[in-house]
């Protein structure tokens, strides 16, 4: 069984872009990352 696990004991760091990155594609990723995250716990879930 997979299950999401978020380290509660240390902050949430911010990430910066990639070298030649933009803020845009950092949103488009982290929304990405959300989406996969809840999908499988959808998943899991039923």
């Amino acid at each position: 069984m997979l299950k999401v696990v978020h380290e509660e004991n240390q902050p949430q760091q911010h990430v910066p872009a990639a070298v030649g990155g933009s803020l845009l594609n950092e949103l488009a990723r982290d929304g990405a990352r959300q989406m996969l995250a809840a999908a499988l716990l959808a998943e899991v879930a039923a």
